[in-house]
């Protein structure tokens, strides 16, 4: 699951809460977003971003949830931003904090920035 912790405005969380960010938003069309990937990632955290894999992307007070659909590896100019791969994600909707729990909701009303950061998903406990 995707941590909700993640939910605190970023001036409460110093650093995204228990999760580290594994990219950054780098385009979005529409319900869609290009995410750029570390090379740490494959390292550190034992998460494989494939196909089908669940990421969550800091917006606003939202945690949006998008699916990989895409892989490619990167181009010259993305590898000088430091991005190992780029990835497609279709956003699914997102987590909002409400006075009981935070709620999933399908569909997205805050999409995300240039620039906002990305985390894995972590396994169900």
């Amino acid at each position: 699951m995707l941590n909700a912790e993640r939910l605190r405005p970023k001036d409460q969380s110093s650093s995204l809460s228990a999760g580290q960010a594994i990219g950054q938003v780098i385009s979005v069309r529409g319900s869609r977003a290009s995410v750029g990937l570390t090379p740490a990632l494959q390292d550190s955290s034992g998460v494989r971003p494939t196909v089908g894999k669940f990421l969550g992307v800091c917006a606003g007070q939202s945690l949006l949830v998008g699916v990989i659909t895409h892989v490619s590896e990167t181009s010259g100019g993305e590898k000088e931003h430091g991005w190992h791969s780029i990835a497609d994600v279709d956003l699914v909707g997102e987590i909002k904090q409400s006075v009981a729990s935070p709620q999933f909701q399908r569909g997205v009303t805050d999409y995300p920035a240039i620039g906002d950061p990305v985390l894995p998903s972590a396994p169900a406990s």
